[in-house]
């Protein structure tokens, strides 16, 4: 039986792609301790409910016994992300683990798929394969943008299942619908990305951020006059994604330009491609409300 707990704790450490280091921090051991579980060893038995927590699993779980035993997923989620520190590679690690909670979601929500152990129970990528080859549409709509979605009363769930752009979309709607105010705002903002000079300026420094320059490098990059580069610099501006400076070189004050990145711009031009596209492939979809989406 001791054998039986440190081979159980391995299977589930390495399925869930968790460190020994991880494992150990989470339930307050050293790595070494975790290592000789995992060839032969048991823990003490107060560590037990620790590991089974950490794992979002019943204590019989880990001696092998088939257990429906209810795991409060919310302490699930808290010791599962509070692993991960600060810096860029855990940081990936835990948006991994949240796109994997999102599609377990999704599937349960959506298609109806919970259960782990069931054949239907796919990763993404396989699921959206699968799905197109059964419908015998594979080849024509490979590549194209496919969703799972749920409009219900309270909000909304949309799932870009592709991994080009893949997304998942929550919205909680609020009481008598979302509200976009003053429209102008938004059609000010729908010209200036309208304007192809705007856009691919805008296209152009996400592609090459942390830049320092000045209204040069827009005539060398794209041909601009002096005149229409600070107009658009101006534009740019208004949208804080360029911040003007001043030096002063031989007694000469030059302005020069830093530009910063703004992570929303991936999803605008991800949800306005779609809108131009019209429509989608949905391989899941429910409508469950006609009541008026916008207040």
């Amino acid at each position: 039986m001791e054998n039986a707990i440190g081979k159980n704790i391995a299977a589930l450490r390495k399925e869930r792609g968790v460190r020994q280091e991880e494992l150990a921090k989470a339930v307050g051991i050293s790595a070494q301790a975790v290592s000789k579980w995992e060839v032969g060893g048991t823990p003490d038995v107060e560590i037990l409910p620790k590991i089974a927590d950490f794992f979002g699993v019943s204590t019989d779980a880990l001696f092998g016994r088939d257990s429906r035993e209810s795991i409060d997923i919310e302490t699930e989620f808290f010791r599962k992300f509070l692993l991960y520190g600060d810096d860029e590679p855990t940081f990936e690690k835990a948006l991994a683990l949240a796109f994997d909670y999102a599609w377990r979601a999704t599937q349960a929500i959506v298609h109806k798929i919970a259960e782990p152990d069931s054949p239907n129970r796919l990763s993404i990528d396989d699921f959206y394969e699968k799905t197109l080859r059964d419908a015998n549409v594979y080849e024509q709509m490979r590549g194209e943008p496919a969703f799972s979605e749920v409009d219900a009363q309270n909000g909304l769930l949309r799932v870009r299942l592709n991994a080009a752009r893949r997304y998942f979309l929550l919205m909680p709607k609020p009481q008598g619908g979302w509200d976009f105010g003053d429209t102008a705002t938004l059609s000010r903002v729908f010209a200036d990305f309208a304007d192809a000079d705007f856009l691919n300026t805008v296209l152009y420094f996400h592609r090459n951020p942390k830049q320092t320059f000045t209204t040069k490098l827009l005539g060398r990059e794209f041909g601009f006059a002096e005149e229409k580069s600070l107009a658009l610099l101006e534009r740019l501006r208004e949208y804080q994604f360029v911040i003007e400076r001043e030096i002063t070189l031989d007694g000469e004050e030059i302005k020069y330009y830093e530009f910063k990145t703004n992570p929303a711009i991936v999803p605008f031009l991800t949800l306005t491609e779609e809108m131009a596209r019209v429509g989608g492939l949905f391989l899941g979809r429910s409508m469950l409300t006609d009541r008026r989406w916008l207040k």
